[in-house]
Order: C-alpha cells, then structure tokens, then sequence
C-alpha cells in the first residue's frame, strides 16, 4: 500500500467528513474501559464530534476530564461500549448499575492471558476461554439480559484499526443486532469510526465476526465481506 493511502493519525486531529454529530445529534457515548481499543474508538468519535466518557476504575479518574467512575458514566450515557479485558468483564457489568434498557456494544472475544504469560500484545500468550459453540456475547448477555446487545469491533486487531481508519477505500466492520434501533445507532457510530458498517445478520451470527469468525482477521472492502458472506 502506498504510503498515502496510510490512515491520517487519530491522535489531535480534526477528521474532516460527513457525520451524524455534524448534523446536530451527537450521541452520548459511555466507553467501559480506557485501554488500546476503548481510547482508539474514543478517539475517533470525539473527533467526529461526539460526547464520550470513559468509565474507569483509576483511583484518581479526574486527570482525565472526560474520565468517571464506571456507574457514572453509564448513567450519564445512552450509548455503551464495553472495551474491558474479556477477563474483568462480569466484575466491570456489576459496577456498571441499572442497565435496563441500555445499549450496549460488546467488541471483546473469548482469549485470556495464559498462566504464567505478561506480554498482553503477543497473540501466542492467549488461550479460548469459552467453547467453539459459544460466543463471548452469549456470555456477557447471560450476565445483562435486560440490556440492549450489540457487536462489532471485534473482528480485527486494534492494531489494524488504528492503522486503517478512514482509508479510501473504507475497511468494512461487520456488526450484529436484534434491535433494529440499536442496529441503526452502531451503523452510525463505524461510519463516523472511518469504516464501512456492514450488517452480518442477528445476534445469532456473531460467531462469524469475532476473532477466528470467516469475517474476521483480514482487512477488506465492504464489497469484498458481501461476496464472502454470500459463500457457505
């Protein structure tokens, strides 16, 4: 790839495209988590103009300004992102209070650190955690029926996120949903992310875009992850 078609760097920069925060409907967003792939989406957001707070558990969490304890941030949010280790996420949806009707957007996978292992940016020092039959939404939901799932932003490294934001032409997300509302408002939120959304079907098909899915792993055009989801 030529060095100009590289990602503009999401750090301090004014993002210069069409979206829904521009047309006076900025989402308030609520991102559990202030790692690598919460602070990325973070970033993209707030630079196409949305509301975003970070739900922490830092023991001092106003050097950040937009930084609030975990219940805070979900209560004064509609839009929830939960972008914790797979491993501290049931402790992190306890601390997250009354999410009765919440959207939530799941974009972890079902890895955990080895035992023994400490590099957490080495893919070798990670193990499945949960059954092939069995998706990290469908545990997370078991712990949060009464919320509103989402899932997208799990089907490439963060890495490769950070690296392929708003590039011509868009890398596709895939994203499932039960909630049509719901579905609507992540559209919305990879779209102003620099990404193509494209809808992989019910929640039922969310093995297919989490890490190890046929949707995932490998970067590719919208029009490439229509031809592919075409296949058997």
């Amino acid at each position: 790839m030529d060095n100009k078609d590289l990602v503009r760097h999401y750090i301090g920069e004014v993002i210069n495209h069409k979206n829904i925060a521009a047309k006076g409907t900025a989402m308030k967003i609520g991102i559990i988590g202030a790692g690598n792939m919460g602070t990325t989406l973070g970033d993209l957001w707030i630079a196409a103009g949305h509301d975003v707070l970070y739900g922490t558990r830092a023991s001092n969490p106003t050097s950040n300004l937009r930084a609030r304890p975990i219940a805070e941030a979900c209560a004064l949010s509609d839009f929830l992102v939960l972008a914790v280790n797979y491993w501290t996420i049931e402790s992190a949806l306890r601390e997250m209070g009354d999410l009765t009707g919440k959207i939530i957007l799941d974009i972890s996978n079902p890895f955990a650190l080895k035992a023994g292992a400490t590099d957490k940016h080495n893919p070798a020092n990670f193990e499945r955690v949960l059954p092939l039959n069995q998706t990290a939404l469908d545990r997370n939901r078991a712990f949060t029926p009464q919320a509103v799932w989402v899932k997208a932003f799990c089907s490439l490294p963060g890495k490769v996120m950070r690296e392929t934001h708003h590039q011509t032409p868009h890398i596709a997300i895939p994203y499932t949903a039960a909630d049509s509302h719901a579905a609507d408002l992540l559209s919305i939120l990879i779209t102003d992310a620099g990404f193509d959304p494209v809808y992989a079907g019910g929640l039922d098909k969310t093995a297919d875009i989490e890490l190890l899915g046929k949707l995932s792993m490998q970067p590719m055009t919208k029009a490439k992850m229509l031809e592919l989801m075409k296949q058997a």
